[in-house]
């Protein structure tokens, strides 16, 4: 039997293929042998877009840190060999804002997976972003403490402390409330 395929109005031994996605399109098809009734048919084609996932993986640091190596996404669902050249690697969105916490979503790939799929058409791209977690640093600053214990002599004296991170915030609490100001006397006092 000869079979033969209806190619854009004409007909053709050779059947109707592709290799990139391809919107649904239905052929008619014959088979003819001598002696015999020719069989008739139609046969469809369709190529979908494959479906690509890009994940992100969670991140995180100390506070007073800099941000570490993030590492590249992962890529998974893309026919072998293909699709090498996209870049995975892992930025952070919101990298000016250390605010301690989570902050979601805000690890990801330079590009959207609308991007993606507008220059790589035989795919559908999933890009899953990350979360990147800014704990409380609490082994960084400490307090150095100067207390004060003198023979009268007429002069103030203060105790004093000094923070082993610049920019911290030393408070000292007097009668049960918290003051900047250091306690100070110059008459004699208790130890206290």
């Amino acid at each position: 039997a000869v079979i033969e395929y209806e190619v854009n109005g004409q007909w053709t031994t050779t059947a109707p293929s592709a290799t990139d996605v391809t919107a649904e399109t239905t052929y008619n098809v014959r088979a003819t042998l001598t002696g015999y009734q020719t069989a008739t048919g139609t046969v469809t084609l369709e190529i979908t877009p494959r479906p690509v996932t890009i994940t992100a993986a969670d991140s995180n640091k100390v506070y007073g840190y800099a941000d570490p190596a993030f590492e590249n996404a992962v890529m998974t669902g893309q026919v072998d060999g293909e699709l090498t050249e996209i870049d995975l690697s892992v930025s952070r969105s919101d990298a000016t804002d250390n605010t301690v916490g989570t902050h979601e979503d805000v690890l990801s790939i330079s590009q959207t997976a609308a991007q993606l799929g507008e220059t790589y058409t035989n795919y559908t791209f999933t890009v899953n972003p990350a979360d990147f977690t800014i704990t409380t640093n609490t082994e960084d600053l400490t307090l150095e403490t100067t207390p004060y214990s003198g023979v009268y002599d007429g002069a103030s004296h203060a105790v004093s402390a000094a923070a082993s991170v610049a920019g911290a915030v030393i408070e000292y609490e007097v009668n049960g409330q918290w003051t900047t100001t250091a306690p100070s006397a110059t008459d004699v006092t208790a130890e206290t």
